[in-house]
């Protein structure tokens, strides 16, 4: 059977937020579709890479879909979206289907004696089927290129950290006087 996007049934109201949208359309939108992809390349890498580490605890929703991924209207967009399903199946959104897979989680922890909660690269398997993501699409090198050099690319705050020569100071005076005798001449 045909997939259906639910907005186009429901008609389009000025809310974007109120009309249902599929996981496919945030695809669509380049990017957000980025943005969630930086997500879960932050997931695989917290633990070997600065930029990631500092971007997942910059989050404020327990769900990571949050400043600084994405402002509050995309972020509203995304957990309200609802997954790709065959016409006539029930829908169920993004939100939920993580919320389900938090609680199958901490279900089976419990009965295993540990009922620790996961780390962000345990939330990778999730958000990876939630958003129908490889993670060979984390490696592909456009991607990484793009990041590289783009960081998030919306909040220049958080992208990526500062160095002395991106300030707008040029090598000479970025570099420290080390060596220099004080009161020495200066250059």
């Amino acid at each position: 059977m045909p997939k259906q996007n639910a907005s186009l049934a429901a008609g389009s109201g000025n809310d974007p937020v109120a009309e249902n949208i599929l996981v496919s359309d945030l695809r669509q939108d380049a990017n957000v579709w980025y943005k969630v992809l930086v997500l879960l390349y932050d997931f695989s890498n917290f633990a070997k890479d600065a930029q990631s580490e500092m971007r997942l605890n910059c989050t404020t929703h327990m769900l990571y879909i949050s400043e600084p991924y994405f402002d509050q209207f995309e972020a509203q967009r995304i957990l309200k979206a609802t997954l790709d399903v065959d016409e006539g199946c029930p829908t169920v959104s993004v939100e939920e289907t993580i919320h389900g897979a938090f609680e199958n989680f901490a279900k089976k922890r419990k009965a295993s004696g540990d009922a620790r909660p996961c780390g962000p690269h345990g939330l990778l398997p999730v958000y990876c089927d939630v958003f129908g993501v490889t993670k060979d699409q984390l490696r592909d090198e456009k991607f990484l290129s793009r990041l590289r050099r783009s960081g998030i690319g919306a909040r220049p705050s958080i992208k990526t950290v500062p160095s002395l020569k991106n300030e707008g100071t040029d090598e000479k005076h970025a570099k420290p006087n080390v060596g220099k005798k004080s009161g020495g001449k200066k250059t």
